[in-house]
């Protein structure tokens, strides 16, 4: 078995570098010699940013559901409706 710099766990991989060798070692090098670690930081402050306005987005309109199921509008057809 040969081992690769970048995959190493992959049984498919393995196995596909048994019948195209050439092509996986190839891949492997490319794949290792990648410097996207940078912008890993940029990835996750956006996520980060994603996550928060998207929880105060939910949050906000599981306020509105709360207020649309009191008694006092519920019997309004147009609350039951929404």
């Amino acid at each position: 078995m040969i081992e690769y710099r970048f995959f190493n766990d992959s049984l498919a991989l393995n196995i596909y570098a048994f019948f195209k060798p050439i092509f996986v070692k190839t891949l492997d090098e490319q794949c290792a010699d990648f410097e996207g670690i940078e912008d890993s930081e940029r990835i996750l402050l956006q996520g980060i940013i994603y996550l928060i306005i998207g929880t105060s987005f939910v949050i906000l309109y599981l306020l509105c559901l709360v207020a649309m199921a009191q008694q006092k509008f519920m019997k309004i057809i147009c609350y039951r409706i929404l």
